[in-house]
């Protein structure tokens, strides 16, 4: 056991979902293979988590766990006018950016931290992928940079939160010339997909060009002086035996990372295997508020409870029976299936993210 499941404090980070709907209809999102409820946050238990949670956390991200785009909320305004930030020090948003109006973007310079703007390619891929102008989407993000600028203010950190897939790989190297419009840093991600047809796409299917390119995009990043977090780096780096490839070329990385594939004569249980979780921290330190009120512990809805009545003591509902039972079973070594698919809870992850913003990466 290396944490009580009792938790005296209150949580530390909250993860807010404004609405369960998007704009957009993705090719590779659960959305685009079933109908999903849609909910949108009420005034009422917006009004809760600013006076009842918000005070006593000190991270707040907006948006972020997959179900709902924040800026189609239609009070996405009415929470960043009314939200307090005398206790908060980081709030980050991640959003699609494809809806973004110039009232929106004062508030977001005023209230905002930190926003991270998902893609999974650029230009024409974009397009391809989003089904939303490539073009209207760099008009956003200029005028958000113009009015950062307007205001002499450092904030936010402008990102892009890349999705990377097999197919696409090469186009992402496009996303450093974004620099000069006002993009801060990137995030690259791994693809996920919902259902085995889309697994192609997958960067396991292809650990060697995977691995290739993460060298080109770290390389890449050191010449334009624009700082990258990839998520599967360390990761795929064990396909090379753990050494550090970087300042190697992409021809001995290959050849070594072939004789390794090779030795430990790997398929899919290399990625899937439950040795690669690390121990995770966000069912001690983080509370999820969907925006029907249910209540989770990460960007994955874990049926951890409900807000009902917005009278509730979040104390009380970090510690009911269902967040006890989770950190029981954690404490155990045991996951929930959702887990093994979190990058973010492999022990390659948690090393990496040493030193970087507190809550924004999570």
């Amino acid at each position: 056991m290396f944490k009580k499941n009792t938790i005296c404090n209150y949580p530390e980070k909250v993860i807010f979902s404004l609405t369960s709907k998007c704009n957009l209809n993705c090719w590779h999102c659960f959305r685009s293979l079933k109908d999903s409820e849609s909910h949108e946050a009420a005034k009422e238990l917006i009004d809760y988590v600013n006076r009842k949670i918000l005070p006593h956390s000190r991270y707040l991200r907006i948006g972020g766990n997959g179900t709902g785009e924040p800026l189609l909320s239609g009070n996405f305004k009415y929470f960043l006018k009314t939200l307090n930030r005398d206790d908060l020090k980081e709030v980050s948003l991640i959003s699609n950016f494809t809806l973004l109006d110039e009232e929106s973007a004062g508030l977001i310079i005023e209230k905002v931290d930190h926003v991270g703007i998902s893609i999974e390619g650029t230009g024409e891929n974009y397009s391809r992928i989003r089904g939303f102008s490539w073009e209207k989407l760099i008009n956003n993000i200029k005028l958000l940079s113009h009015l950062r600028k307007e205001k002499k203010s450092r904030k936010p950190v402008i990102e892009l939160m890349v999705c990377a897939m097999l197919s696409n790989l090469d186009n992402l190297m496009g996303v450093f010339d974004l620099k000069k419009i006002g993009i801060d840093s990137a995030c690259f991600r791994e693809f996920y997909p919902y259902e085995e047809s889309k697994a192609r796409e997958c960067l396991r299917e292809d650990p060697v060009k995977t691995m290739s390119y993460s060298i080109k995009f770290m390389k890449r990043s050191k010449e334009m002086n624009m700082p990258v977090f990839i998520a599967f780096y360390d990761k795929y780096l064990r396909l090379a035996g753990g050494h550090s490839w970087a300042n190697n070329s992409v021809s001995e990385f290959k050849k070594h990372c072939a004789e390794y594939l090779e030795k430990i004569r790997f398929k899919r249980s290399f990625f899937s295997s439950s040795r690669n979780l690390g121990k995770c921290c966000f069912p001690w330190e983080c509370i999820s508020v969907l925006s029907d009120g249910r209540i989770s512990c990460c960007c994955s809805d874990l049926g951890l409870g409900r807000i009902d009545t917005y009278k509730e003591d979040v104390q009380d509902i970090f510690n009911n029976r269902n967040f006890i039972s989770l950190r029981e079973s954690m404490n155990r070594g045991e996951y929930r299936p959702v887990c093994h698919g979190c990058e973010f809870n492999k022990k390659e992850q948690n090393i990496q993210r040493r030193g970087r913003m507190k809550f924004n990466r999570l």
